[in-house]
């Protein structure tokens, strides 16, 4: 690992120790979390801490930082339960419906993920993203129209429109 990606892992984990759900940090630690588990325990231990004094509506965004934390850790159980207590206490929230699609991907649970997946379409059109991934779940399961159109939908969302 180079001095530049070992700099850029403590300036994320600094930027996340002044605001917790700071996207791009967390976006950035939860990829090289692929590469190096202690950084998932790092996150994990960081949400967990977090939810000691959390207190309203906010603490939804600890349950999903959490959940989609062990998700990457490939702990699909506590993502699970994590996740579940995220929808819970927000059920618009489109992230936490990605990573709960996610998580019925990995358990094979086919009509869950596509549920979740649609739901957080609806709750959010333009997310690429969940287009993106809608349409890698639908050519997994061999369904290439489907995937085709969330593909043609994923193209042309316009952030500026």
């Amino acid at each position: 690992l180079n001095a530049i990606s070992v700099q850029a892992e403590e300036n994320c984990k600094k930027a996340l120790d002044i605001d917790p759900f700071e996207a791009t940090a967390f976006n950035y630690l939860l990829q090289a979390s692929n590469r190096d588990k202690e950084i998932s325990v790092h996150l994990i231990g960081k949400y967990k801490e977090a939810l000691k004094g959390a207190r309203g509506f906010d603490t939804y965004k600890i349950y999903r930082s959490l959940g989609i934390a062990y998700l990457y850790a490939e702990n699909e159980s506590e993502a699970m339960v994590n996740l579940r207590k995220a929808d819970q206490i927000n059920p618009y929230d489109p992230k936490t419906n990605t990573a709960l699609a996610i998580c019925y991907v990995k358990k094979g649970q086919v009509l869950l993920a596509e549920r979740f997946f649609r739901r957080s379409l609806r709750l959010n059109p333009f997310d690429k993203e969940a287009y993106g991934n809608l349409a890698l779940f639908y050519s997994e399961l061999g369904r290439d129209k489907e995937a085709l159109y969330m593909r043609q939908r994923e193209s042309s969302v316009n952030l500026f429109d």
